[in-house]
């Protein structure tokens, strides 16, 4: 993607949140190849969500931790402008919930629960929900 953004840090509630809008389109330069498995060069006609030519695409997300918790948080948003022969916009949110416990000895173990819900999703007719469970 080509694109640029902006991040507004601030406090509210006594803790640190952050708010980043960005705005995009596919890359259909030379460095759309690959460099190590000739996959082609990405072109406007081959269509897919964001592959537009002009910043038609745009990305809002807010994170930080939830006041008077220990429960860090995403939430974000995205529409992704149908390129070339392409049905539909892709628009999608998402939400997620992070914890960390800390071990000691300099470990931790964080987990993480998200959902995303895709409309129209990658530009064709149709809908998308995912879970996700993790830990690291």
């Amino acid at each position: 993607m080509i694109g640029g953004g902006v991040e507004v840090p601030f406090a509210a509630g006594g803790t640190d949140h952050v708010f980043t809008a960005s705005v995009f389109f596919a890359d259909t330069t030379f460095l759309s190849e690959s460099a190590f498995t000739n996959r082609g060069r990405l072109r406007e006609s081959d269509g897919g969500a964001a592959n537009t030519e002009s910043a038609e695409s745009v990305s809002l997300t807010l994170d930080g931790t939830i006041p008077n918790t220990e429960l860090g948080y995403h939430l974000g948003a995205r529409f992704l402008s149908g390129g070339e022969g392409d049905p539909e916009n892709d628009t999608g949110m998402v939400a997620a919930l992070t914890r960390t416990w800390e071990l000691g000895n300099n470990q931790a173990v964080e987990a993480i629960g998200e959902v995303a819900y895709l409309v129209n999703q990658n530009g064709q007719d149709g809908d998308g929900v995912y879970g996700t469970l993790g830990a690291t």
